[in-house]
């Protein structure tokens, strides 16, 4: 059964509000971490979670392979600073 809800004003943003049984069901409560990822006109959300050590060394050799030019570029200048 879809549920249907209206975007409101909270501040200069704008919530939606949702109903306890559904955080029940999601095994949510109030301060739950949420993802929110986009999808074409689709708006998906999901329990946030903290990435495991392998995604996260991953993810940490991805940034330093195609950034590896201007990492040694900070570290010399670096050098040159200290001296």
């Amino acid at each position: 059964m879809a549920l249907i809800k209206r975007v409101t004003r909270v501040g200069n943003s704008a919530g939606l509000t949702i109903d306890q049984a559904v955080m029940k069901q999601m095994g949510w409560e109030i301060g739950t971490e949420v993802e929110f990822t986009v999808e074409g006109e689709l708006l998906i959300l999901s329990p946030h979670r903290l990435a495991k050590d392998d995604e996260a060394r991953a993810a940490g050799q991805r940034v330093v392979q195609s950034r590896r030019k201007l990492l040694e570029n900070l570290a010399a200048e670096r050098r040159l600073v200290k001296r």
